[in-house]
């Protein structure tokens, strides 16, 4: 059976609280401990706030289908792939505190033949200055490595990870790539079990 074993930590300070999210530090990107190349730089962005009601820690998580309806519902534009065609099974969430950050993740975001399984995509926005200061420490942790950096056609510096498996992996697997990238001051994570001409096709095709 095959073992697979990874994990991506997110930390970050606000008001002395360590706070467990997601992922990522002062826009650094670490792999088991090494740090890799650094990213264009995140930016303050402003989103309308939602109109959800917090939980007991005061974080509101919402969930959602039409990526389209969350940009208008949060007043902003993001990133769209050219692939994204079929998102009738697209499994989106949001978390944020409505006042340092906010974390949007999409399951199923792009559904082709031509890739071995569906790619997902995620994106983290910084709403204040104090969060900005702070940064987010990001680790991928297990079995993970780092592959390359490199610009995208848009001008997009970005880091490309895999994971790794043991030595008797069966040939035909594929493993896991990710490509992470700052555009416009949000930070952008492409996953998938495809190829990394694939992955790198599919960072090239992200326009507004």
């Amino acid at each position: 059976m095959l073992r697979y074993a990874a994990m991506i930590i997110l930390t970050f300070m606000i008001g002395g609280t360590t706070v467990f999210a997601g992922y990522y530090f002062l826009n650094k990107v670490n792999v088991n401990k090494i740090t890799l190349p650094e990213l264009d730089a995140m930016q303050i962005v402003e989103i309308t706030p939602l109109k959800a009601e917090k939980d007991e820690y005061g974080y509101i998580h919402t969930e959602f289908s039409d990526y389209t309806a969350l940009q208008s519902n949060i007043g902003i534009d993001l990133l769209e792939s050219k692939y994204a065609t079929e998102q009738s099974y697209l499994q989106g969430s949001m978390e944020t505190d409505q006042k340092n950050y906010a974390i949007i993740k999409m399951k199923n975001y792009i559904i082709e033949e031509m890739y071995y399984s569906p790619i997902s995509l995620s994106m983290d926005l910084i709403l204040s200055q104090e969060q900005l200061e702070q940064g987010w420490d990001t680790d991928y942790l297990g079995f993970y490595e780092y592959v390359e950096s490199y610009t995208s056609k848009q001008g997009y510096k970005v880091n490309l990870i895999q994971d790794t498996t043991e030595e008797n992996v069966e040939n035909n697997y594929v493993s896991e790539k990710c490509a992470i990238f700052v555009a416009d001051g949000v930070r952008y994570t492409l996953c998938g079990r495809t190829s990394m001409e694939t992955i790198k096709e599919i960072v090239d095709s992200m326009e507004y």
